[in-house]
């Protein structure tokens, strides 16, 4: 009885979902990551250019323009502003005068260690100022669960009890906060990957991985 009633379960299994049913599913995974794409940009759109088109309506000469063509334009302002904040911190005058700026901003207790860590960490996630030396597996929380980390810095800490290095563990899906660790160098296990693939498996909660996902585990574990 019981062997007959699992045979009915797998051919009910094997049937095919009617067309429509079909192609809905397969047309909802489709337009599922632009839909949500598109709402991500909408919120991001909306939230940082509605308060600059908020500003800019109270211009005189702005106030004319409807709230969504307000908001458009405050948006290509920013991206301007931040292309000219990029030539000018780019000159030797710019660097300068941002040189001098941090130097003050350094010198203020509270506001010196938001700047300072803040700096930090998106140099350490810069593509043009990386400071991440290698992507690596280290068990964390705890003995048996490995968790990707970076290495932060080449230097060793060296002890009786052999070398230690400095580990960064992301945090997922904002790998811009996380854990600062220092482990023994023995522990270490190094990835044949690069950090940019190393940080998309991290901030993707490993639904991005490279193709040769599980080699590149295994071999980091012999």
């Amino acid at each position: 009885m019981k062997a007959k009633f699992e045979e009915l379960i797998k051919k009910a299994r094997e049937v095919e979902p009617p067309p429509f049913r079909r192609n809905f599913v397969t047309g909802l995974i489709t337009l599922a990551p632009v839909l949500i794409t598109l709402y991500v940009i909408w919120v991001i759109v909306a939230a940082i250019g509605g308060k600059l088109a908020s500003i800019l309506s109270h211009f005189p000469l702005l106030s004319w323009i409807p709230q969504f063509f307000l908001t458009l334009v405050a948006l290509v302002l920013l991206v301007f502003i931040i292309y000219i904040v990029g030539i000018f911190s780019s000159s030797f005058i710019g660097r300068e005068i941002l040189g001098y700026g941090e130097s003050i901003i350094e010198k203020i207790p509270f506001v010196r260690s938001i700047y300072v860590g803040t700096k930090q960490l998106i140099n350490a996630f810069s593509t043009q100022n990386r400071s991440f030396a290698h992507a690596v597996l280290v068990e964390f929380p705890y003995e048996g669960s490995f968790a990707i980390g970076f290495i932060t810095n080449s230097e060793k800490w060296r002890t009786g009890r052999g070398n230690l290095l400095n580990v960064f563990i992301p945090t997922t899906p904002n790998p811009t906060s996380g854990w600062y660790i220092i482990v023994e160098e023995s522990k270490v296990k190094y990835l044949n990957i690069s950090i940019e693939d190393a940080i998309k498996m991290v901030v993707s909660g490993g639904l991005v991985v490279p193709p040769e996902g599980s080699e590149i585990i295994e071999n980091a574990m012999d």
